[in-house]
């Protein structure tokens, strides 16, 4: 009976720690009565109850927050003056505005949908680029349990333009200053490069969505036949381009699992990477990132389409060792060829003495 007075103790405490958020002193009678129940009986609807009162004191201090931070920054002056459509309009806001007026833009999203996951975690990206450290602490205690780690379904590309036979480091995007500088501008219609593939001789940013397996088909609507008959050579249907995407990290300096097959390198941030263009779906490649906003680059070469799947999870940090490709050859009991290699994947830092 002692350990469950010591875990009621404890439920105790943190129930009376909400009760600041509820005036009613019968909801508050409620709150640790609940904390009571649920230690004695740690599968009960006092359980499930509590849970709730739980969720909903957070969404109560979520919205607290929402609001003051409004007003704090109404009163500076500060208004989000850029409208455009809901769907890219804030990713659009945190790329490219001040980040001031693209946290008001976050602010007001929220103020009617309190529950958007990546609102969140672009907002206090946002923070952490003006270096508010007291409004990123709290933001962060806003996103919703169970997501240190939120990936979107979505991809844009740029794409297709000319490419040499032997071409592998000339970037097409490199006149706007890169792909992460040129990448700025992939939530509007407006950005242009030109392309000898496009009767119109322009191209600008795509959105393409994964399957549900998480494989991404780029295809560039070009008729190549055309193409192929003007020139008479097939070598006219490959070209190179670009595809980004973002992800989120919500919790502190999370180290995250890559697989990225159907391609041999990306990049995340300023990082490259490894990939897989066999896709052996046994590889990963992890890397640790803090907490905020990440962009993956993929640079894109094919004929006519290119299709790749890249998968995201928080690190198990574990070892894993794969079969091998082949196994040796034995005769007479001894090995009759050389030593095989046993491929091993790590997700943790670990020292290998020879």
């Amino acid at each position: 009976m002692s350990s469950a007075k010591g875990d009621w103790m404890r439920n105790h405490n943190v129930m009376i720690t909400l009760e600041k958020h509820y005036s009613s002193r019968v909801c508050k009678r409620c709150v640790s009565v609940m904390g009571f129940l649920c230690a004695l009986r740690p599968i009960t609807i006092a359980c499930l109850l509590s849970a709730a009162v739980h969720d909903a004191a957070a969404a109560v201090e979520s919205s607290a927050f929402v609001r003051d931070e409004i007003e704090r920054m109404s009163s500076a002056g500060l208004k989000c003056a850029f409208k455009g459509k809901q769907e890219w309009r804030l990713d659009h806001a945190r790329e490219n505005l001040n980040a001031n007026e693209a946290a008001v833009c976050h602010l007001e999203h929220l103020k009617s949908k309190p529950d958007d996951v990546w609102a969140w975690s672009s907002l206090c990206h946002i923070y952490d680029k003006i270096s508010d450290g007291a409004s990123r602490q709290k933001c962060y205690t806003g996103v919703p349990a169970g997501n240190d780690l939120v990936v979107r379904n979505e991809w844009r590309y740029l794409a297709p333009f000319t490419v040499g036979k032997a071409e592998v480091d000339g970037d097409p995007v490199e006149n706007f200053g890169g792909i992460r500088e040129a990448a700025k501008s992939r939530y509007t219609g407006d950005f242009r490069a030109y392309t000898e593939l496009l009767p119109h001789g322009e191209v600008g940013w795509e959105v393409v969505r994964e399957k549900k397996d998480g494989e991404v088909l780029i295809a560039p609507k070009v008729d190549w036949g055309d193409l192929v008959r003007s020139l008479g050579s097939t070598a006219i249907t490959e070209w190179q381009g670009w595809a980004v995407a973002s992800f989120a990290v919500n919790s502190a300096s999370l180290t995250v699992d890559i697989q990225c097959m159907g391609v041999h390198t990306f990049f995340i941030d300023e990082v490259p990477l490894t990939g897989d263009v066999y896709h052996r779906q046994q590889y990963w490649t992890s890397i640790r990132l803090n907490q905020g906003i990440h962009n993956i680059y993929i640079r894109l070469r094919a004929k006519i389409s290119q299709i790749f799947n890249c998968k995201f999870r928080p690190s198990a940090e574990s070892i894993t060792i794969h079969p091998p490709h082949f196994f040796p050859d034995l005769y007479g009991g001894y090995f009759a060829s050389q030593p095989i290699a046993l491929p091993v994947t790590s997700s943790k830092k670990i020292t290998i003495d020879h």
